[in-house]
């Protein structure tokens, strides 16, 4: 990312140099840009460049064209490390609905759009909505061809959580899908805020293997204290999972 940062910064003043502001060269190379911008003393600078992203899609696209909703997708995943969720949620929820009628309801797109709201909409409370919304993303990854891809995990970590919290019929077999994909997970694969590793700790610790609990809350603990502000509700959330406690920011409303 350091390596990165320094080039992208380079390529965008130049890019800005040749071709002014409201460019789709330069409305990408800002969206790089910010993906770098992953430790919470650089979140400003990256929510600032998403929206002028943003901005420059919308002036130059308009409103429903695909590549605004991938900048809006962008500027979501920001939120999230943000704790902005209402905005976060908004944002998903309009990209969800965009991908659906681009690429259709079963694609990539939307199962992780619905991932995005989902996790906003548990973060905020919205308990039913959380669910309806990553259970739809969960039937999508749970395609041929889909089944690995990193973010199914986080939906079913998730999914663990809420199916556990309120005792569902298919609590026990979507722990289990939980945690039979954390048990294949490479040991060198990347580890990134979006992987819900607290909630399956909360899930671990209902079912009884404290083992899997506290892995699951140091590992979630130790990643959020890198990249996310000490006052965010996953690290929050984590680091009372790691002293016995968890405090209950999904509380519904």
């Amino acid at each position: 990312y350091d390596e990165a940062r320094t080039m992208l910064r380079q390529t965008l003043a130049t890019q800005r140099m040749l071709f002014g502001t409201v460019s789709s060269v330069v409305m990408r190379t800002e969206r790089a840009l910010a993906s770098t911008l992953r430790g919470p003393d650089a979140l400003a600078e990256a929510e600032a460049l998403e929206r002028e992203s943003l901005a420059t899609a919308l002036a130059l696209f308009g409103s429903g064209h695909p590549e605004t909703a991938g900048t809006r997708m962008a500027l979501a995943v920001l939120l999230e490390r943000r704790g902005a969720f209402d905005e976060m949620a908004t944002q998903a929820s309009t990209v969800a609905a965009m991908d659906e009628g681009f690429y259709g309801p079963g694609s990539l797109s939307v199962a992780l759009a619905l991932r995005t709201l989902g996790a906003a909409e548990l973060a905020r409370g919205a308990i039913p909505a959380a669910e309806t919304a990553l259970r739809r993303s969960a039937a999508i990854f749970g395609q041929p061809g889909l089944r690995r891809n990193a973010d199914f995990g986080d939906v079913l970590n998730r999914l663990a959580y809420l199916t556990t919290r309120r005792r569902a019929p298919d609590a026990a077999s979507v722990y289990r899908s939980a945690v039979a994909f954390e048990n294949a997970r490479r040991s060198d694969d990347p580890h990134f805020v979006t992987d819900g590793y607290e909630y399956l700790g909360w899930a671990a610790r209902r079912h009884g293997d404290t083992a899997l609990a506290d892995r699951m809350f140091q590992r979630a603990a130790d990643l959020y204290r890198v990249e996310l502000p000490p006052d965010h509700p996953y690290r929050l959330n984590a680091e009372a999972g790691l002293a016995g406690r968890w405090i209950d920011s999904t509380a519904e409303r």
